[in-house]
């Protein structure tokens, strides 16, 4: 799988994480969210290509 994209280091984030808000909603302009959501964007355009497709994945029974 290509690389989808590098989310920068930034406390929003890590605060964001310890107190469960997600940084794209509590700092939506902060490089950190901008960057996740060109992530999530870029997936989402990879993952249409994928619906309906086997994955060729099988339950380990865990």
């Amino acid at each position: 799988m290509p690389l989808l994209g590098q989310v920068p280091i930034d406390v929003t984030l890590r605060e964001g994480g310890d107190s469960g808000t997600p940084v794209v909603l509590s700092h939506p302009d902060s490089p950190a969210a901008v960057a996740l959501r060109g992530v999530a964007r870029r997936l989402g355009r990879r993952a249409r290509g994928l619906a309906g497709r086997s994955l060729g994945l099988t339950p380990t029974g865990r």
